[in-house]
């Protein structure tokens, strides 16, 4: 089953400079987001990992989107192994930062069906009524064979966000 609405949103609003930012990290960071914004992932990459060795004890509060952005860049291009471990060290700065957690259970999901039914769950926990989230989670569950389960999830997912209906594999019954 196709299952994953992946988290793409970069950083960009959330990680705004504060007044002790370094302003050659702040620089680097809005450049790297400027260029992955722009389809340019070498020049992205580049600038993500001179921030990462510039402000590697996290003064500037940016590592955690730094990440994230890696890993998308990763998971984009087919690398889920790389993309995993990108969002792995999101995770270490902030174990609760939800697009992390969001698209590690997405990567995980094909080889660890159990590490991502946990990582759904981590994110229920915090947002409950997310329908994406409940709808992964019915999916993985289904097919898994914890139907009813699934079922449970997916049915919750669709009355959140009935769109989500015609996204329903033809396998699943409800």
């Amino acid at each position: 089953v196709g299952i994953g609405f992946v988290v793409v949103a970069v950083g960009a609003t959330a990680c705004q400079s504060t007044k002790s930012s370094s302003p050659d990290t702040a620089k680097l960071f809005a450049s790297g987001l400027k260029a992955q914004g722009a389809g340019h992932l070498t020049t992205a990459r580049t600038d993500y990992d001179k921030v990462l060795a510039q402000d590697p004890t996290n003064h500037d509060k940016n590592n955690k989107f730094v990440y994230f952005d890696l890993g998308v860049m990763d998971q984009s291009a087919g690398n889920t192994s790389a993309a995993a471990s990108e969002y792995r060290k999101a995770l270490l700065v902030d174990p609760t930062y939800l697009s992390a957690l969001y698209n590690l259970a997405i990567v995980d999901t094909p080889t660890s069906p159990q590490s991502a039914i946990l990582l759904y769950q981590q994110i229920l926990a915090v947002t409950p009524k997310d329908p994406n989230t409940l709808y992964n989670l019915g999916l993985l569950l289904y097919d898994t064979g914890q139907v009813s389960e699934g079922q449970l999830m997916l049915t919750e997912a669709i009355q959140l966000a009935p769109s989500l209906r015609a996204k329903l594999p033809p396998s699943v019954k409800l």
